[in-house]
């Protein structure tokens, strides 16, 4: 059985999050700098991002928080925005719904423009970045008198509709070509899987007595515990425990159900329960990203350059504040160095109109996957990505799930913001940040081998 040190990346459209696993038993540790300050002090979200300078025969790159460096205005500057959603937008096509713009580049020699990537660059800046990545991530495993990354076992986490694509098979073949020891045993997993254990987990890796997943050690604390518990002392708790995971990042809605088995939560979950199947996944082309379009279209005229300017630009500060006063708060927002405010009298009206259908639509989303898919029954709700801060977003799909049974959800929440549903447990900024790549590297995953049939 493979016990190797484990490392697990969590590939994210602005920024990517790494953690490892040193040894057994033991937590899952997440990877930070101080330079890394991206979000609200936790330090561990490492910029996804590529800027070539020049021309293609004298072109510099630079990538990660060294193309931050770069100043956004600088003549003849490539900045490579969301090229994620480049990668696996071919996999993407098989979504319902149209796909959701085209990963483009900002181009500045002159005024600002969007053109699509082409495959050469794809491929130089998927390489590059993960290139960079694993030189950032040796620095991080040295700093901690850890080893380096070839002697990790490696765990990618993506988008579930990319499953089974040749995106995934080519991101793993360029993972092994920076450096990456790619894990034998599930090298790649749904987002929303990952996440799931990263917050049930808590980082917590503990084996059996028959090299096992200890379960009631892992997941303590959960109600899959007590479910478990109830089902093993009195035969009376639930078969299956279903958890719905849903992540809406910058340009998808990605759902999970999970149907762990309470007398065996490793075993497979390729299989049904009276006709259910117990891993279904779903994906919606709507995000962020979307959202702040719809925002853009009722802003007042005047007022469209300085949102863009923040949208588009490299300071991720700066577009925490926007997002947090005009989306979640509800209120006006001055950006820097504007004498216009945005956000104000009616143009603050409709930007909440907006807010509030974006979120009507994620639950009628969520509403098609569960029909789909005939659940009829919810026991734990886990909602992650940056979408669910808002409250809107995440009422709406809690309130789909209640109709199933659910009476308990973990949700993101911003410092001072208190929850309005006394059933929401909050998670901390490193559990929303870090939570799929901590989920990653658990040794579930090492042990709990046919968990996907894969």
């Amino acid at each position: 059985m493979n016990h190797a040190p484990c490392l697990s990346i969590d590939f994210g459209n602005a920024f990517t999050k790494v953690a490892v696993r040193p040894e057994i038993p033991g937590r899952t540790l997440h990877v930070s700098h101080p330079d890394l300050q991206f979000d609200r002090g936790l330090n561990v979200c490492i910029p996804t991002a590529a800027v070539k300078v020049g021309t293609d025969g004298f072109a510099r790159w630079y990538f990660g928080t060294d193309a931050l460096d770069v100043p956004f205005n600088r003549p003849g500057c490539h900045f490579f925005h969301d090229w994620k959603h480049d990668f696996f937008q071919s996999a993407e096509r098989g979504l319902e719904g149209s796909v959701l713009g085209a990963a483009s580049r900002v181009t500045n020699s002159g005024p600002l423009r969007c053109s699509a990537i082409s495959p050469d660059e794809l491929d130089r800046v998927a390489r590059g970045f993960f290139e960079w990545l694993r030189l950032f991530i040796d620095d991080r495993l040295d700093e901690r008198g850890l080893p380096p990354v070839r002697d990790f076992s490696t765990r990618i986490a993506i988008p579930a509709f990319a499953i089974d694509t040749e995106p995934e098979a080519r991101l793993l073949a360029i993972l092994g070509e920076a450096g990456f020891r790619t894990a034998y045993v599930q090298p790649t997993l749904p987002e929303p899987l990952a996440n799931a254990l990263g917050i049930f987990t808590g980082g917590r890796n503990e084996i059996g007595d028959e090299l096992e997943p200890a379960h009631t050690g892992m997941f303590e604390g959960t109600r899959m515990v007590e479910a478990m518990r109830a089902r093993a002392t009195h035969r009376s708790g639930p078969k299956t425990f279903w958890t719905l995971a849903a992540d809406m990042g910058a340009y998808t809605l990605d759902m999970a159900i999970i149907g762990f088995s309470t007398s065996n939560p490793s075993r497979s979950l390729m299989d049904t329960y009276y006709g259910k199947e117990r891993f279904g996944l779903y994906s919606e082309p709507l995000g962020v990203s979307d959202l702040n379009q719809r925002i853009r279209s009722v802003l007042e005229p005047a007022n469209r350059s300085a949102f863009d300017a923040i949208i588009r630009g490299s300071e991720p500060g700066e577009l925490h504040l926007l997002q947090d006063n005009l989306f979640h708060w509800r209120r006006p927002f001055l950006p820097r160095g504007a004498s216009q405010a945005l956000g104000e009298g009616r143009e603050g009206e409709r930007i909440h109109e907006a807010v509030d259908q974006f979120a009507q639509e994620a639950g009628t989303k969520l509403q098609r996957f569960l029909k789909r898919y005939q659940y009829n029954r919810i026991d734990e709700v886990v909602l992650t990505g940056g979408g669910m801060y808002l409250p809107a977003v995440r009422d709406a799909l809690f309130r789909v799930t209640e109709k199933l049974g659910a009476t308990h959800a973990y949700v993101p929440v911003r410092a001072g913001d208190t929850p309005t549903q006394h059933v929401y447990t909050p998670l901390t900024g490193l559990q929303t940040r870090a939570g799929t790549a901590i989920g990653g590297a658990s040794v579930f995953f090492d042990l709990a081998t046919e968990i996907l049939n894969r």
